[in-house]
């Protein structure tokens, strides 16, 4: 029988999380609210960093994984489409899942 997988990254392990955007783009509040309120909820720990250039705006990367689908290559311009709480919690969820299957990979090839 194994034991239960935690889904919650430990401090040292923090998700790398990207907003990329536009310059002044009038999106990112919303996004950045509800990255917050998804972090808390599940309990991850995050390092979020913001990067202006010419993006699809907002673009939003968990762990270099574009949430929702969002092709990076595509011309920059504001999103009308922002990413939804459930579609950041199910991307912050899989990149959780995603550590903890190469944790337990490393552990068993010890």
């Amino acid at each position: 029988m194994s034991a239960p997988v935690s889904l919650a990254a430990p401090p040292s392990a923090a998700l790398q999380i990207s907003i990329l955007h536009v310059p002044d783009c009038p999106s990112i509040g919303r996004v950045r609210e509800t990255l917050q309120m998804v972090l808390r909820r599940v309990g991850a720990t995050a390092i979020v960093q913001e990067v202006e250039g010419e993006y699809p705006s907002p673009t939003l990367l968990i762990d270099g994984v574009t949430v929702a689908g969002y092709p990076l290559g595509s011309v920059p311009a504001c999103r009308i489409h922002l990413p939804t709480y459930e579609e950041i919690a199910i991307a912050i969820r899989s990149a959780l899942a995603r550590r903890t299957n190469e944790t337990q990979g490393n552990r068993d090839s010890i």
